[in-house]
């Protein structure tokens, strides 16, 4: 006896989402430690014990004045109760380390950048960028865009714990 199986087809094309229901892409903010740009993979190794203080900005007006301008989606700034060891660059030594003479403005991920001071861990930098221009040089340094470590549930799952009186 031979048994046959089939699968129902649609004929009609599948209705797209409309762009105010799609879910949008997930923003990625700034991450700061003890006032250092990081990356989301140095955040996973820092001792949640640490951590003295979390200050997430939303708005411009709410951030630090040196860190106004990166303000694109959101700025976490975490303080920790000892000082994380990271290494890292500030902006002008990155443009000396590129031998760049002369004057230099300051882009991270396109957006300028109100002090050469600013560090930035080595690990968070993706590339850089530098180009002449008629008043100096413009250096932009592109962070890693690193996506948050996986979970063991996916987003929507609801644990419920405790038993069930019947």
């Amino acid at each position: 006896m031979m048994t046959h199986y089939a699968q129902a087809q649609s004929t009609t094309p599948p209705t797209p989402i409309p762009a105010a229901v799609a879910r949008p892409a997930l923003a990625e903010p700034l991450y700061l430690i003890n006032k250092l740009i990081a990356t989301n993979s140095v955040l996973c190794k820092i001792d949640p014990n640490a951590i003295e203080k979390i200050d997430i900005y939303k708005e411009a007006a709410a951030a630090p004045p040196q860190w106004r301008s990166l303000l694109t989606d959101g700025i976490v700034s975490i303080t920790t109760k000892r000082s994380v060891k990271l290494k890292s660059w500030s902006l002008a030594q990155l443009g000396n380390h590129l031998r760049i003479k002369g004057p230099v403005s300051y882009r991270i991920n396109g957006r300028p950048v109100a002090t050469p001071d600013l560090r930035i861990a080595r690990e968070a930098i993706g590339a850089i960028h530098f180009t002449r221009e008629p008043a100096g040089f413009l250096l932009d340094v592109q962070l890693v865009n690193q996506p948050m470590p996986p979970t063991p549930h996916p987003p929507g799952t609801i644990m419920i714990r405790g038993t069930a009186a019947g």
